[in-house]
């Protein structure tokens, strides 16, 4: 295929960040009238690695994500060199403006365009209709390389992940998770000139004590074999009925509640707005996911911990598990609201 020539796995998704940097800024992809071209525009909270995506807000301590890393989102701040953050331009997931502002801003100057095709680092947030497309032909205008960062939706959105689903080819791919089985490794890969410019065929040089570790190799080649048509068809009917049920319990309890799907994978974010990036996901009632959390983990059923993590179903999941979620969605959001009116009713 043309979107994939080549590969490289490494030991985890961000050394492939590292690696797509490096490509990046490689002088074969600077602009002829800007010989010292290397920024990238990434999206907020959007994609993983050194200083890129959803970790770049936690490490410049601009994001209002930080129960997601456990920390205070200053205590990595010295992680990262001004250098490294100047060469960063950040732009609104879904609003493709934002994107063809700083292309214009930094006309010439715009090496890569990285993104997740669906976000997941904030909550699944789906992209909407035309917004990809529209990154894709920014990329193409500009000479910048699309990155699609597939770490989450690779094989999940479907067997060639988002890219295929949604009908956009990027120029470059980064795989992770389902692709080892369960063990750590990352893996990137696409065009040929690219991918050409990478030791031993070109002069960007990528190794690591783990890169190509057979045990994960072993393991993710039996993962992928498992990947079948009926099995893809099972998940869609499963994510769908659980992100009906939980918005049919919401609607009973009088919740705010909006829950983003796609496919198999979803997020129930506690607010009465949309969520479509990040701005509008940092909206949601963090408390309130926090009680929602604990009431399902009595309840036997145990969710991500952060409001911004995306839930996950697989093929050992069943109708008879995502009922007995709904069920301890619908006994949680109950209790939940009972707690409300007690404290707000008359004393």
């Amino acid at each position: 295929s043309p979107a994939w020539y080549g590969s490289a796995a490494m030991p985890w998704s961000a050394s492939c960040c590292a690696v797509f940097s490096t490509l990046a800024r490689d002088r074969q992809y600077t602009m002829p009238a800007s010989p010292g071209c290397s920024v990238r525009i990434s999206r907020s909270n959007c994609c993983r690695g050194w200083f890129f995506g959803s970790m770049r807000y936690w490490m410049f301590g601009r994001s209002k994500l930080a129960t997601k890393c456990r920390a205070s989102p200053r205590s990595s701040r010295v992680a990262i060199s001004r250098a490294v953050a100047a060469d960063t331009l950040v732009a609104r997931y879904n609003y493709l403006d934002s994107v063809d502002r700083l292309f214009r801003k930094h006309r010439q100057r715009v090496a890569a365009l990285i993104v997740e095709p669906i976000a997941g680092n904030m909550g699944v947030v789906p992209p909407a209709a035309g917004f990809l497309e529209g990154l894709r032909e920014l990329s193409q205008e500009h000479g910048a390389i699309l990155i699609f960062d597939e770490v989450i939706s690779g094989f999940r959105a479907g067997p060639g992940g988002a890219q295929e689903r949604l009908g956009v080819r990027p120029d470059l791919t980064c795989l992770g998770k389902i692709i080892g089985g369960g063990l750590p490794v990352g893996a990137y890969g696409g065009r040929r000139d690219l991918m050409e410019l990478v030791a031993p065929a070109g002069p960007v040089y990528q190794a690591g004590t783990l890169s190509g570790n057979p045990l994960a190799m072993t393991a993710g080649l039996w993962a992928l074999s498992q990947l079948t048509p009926e099995l893809y068809r099972k998940l869609d009917r499963l994510g769908e009925r659980l992100a009906t049920g939980l918005a049919e319990a919401a609607r009973q309890t009088g919740t705010d509640l909006h829950v983003n799907a796609h496919g198999s994978v979803l997020t129930p974010f506690f607010t009465a707005t949309p969520v479509r990036n990040y701005e509008s996901a940092t909206r949601a009632d963090t408390t309130a996911y926090a009680q929602f959390f604990r009431g399902m983990l009595a309840r036997g059923i145990y969710p991500p911990p952060s409001q911004f993590e995306g839930w996950f179903l697989s093929g050992a999941h069943s109708n008879a598990h995502v009922d007995a979620a709904v069920e301890a969605a619908h006994a949680t959001l109950r209790a939940m609201r009972r707690r409300t009116r007690r404290s707000t009713g008359p004393r």
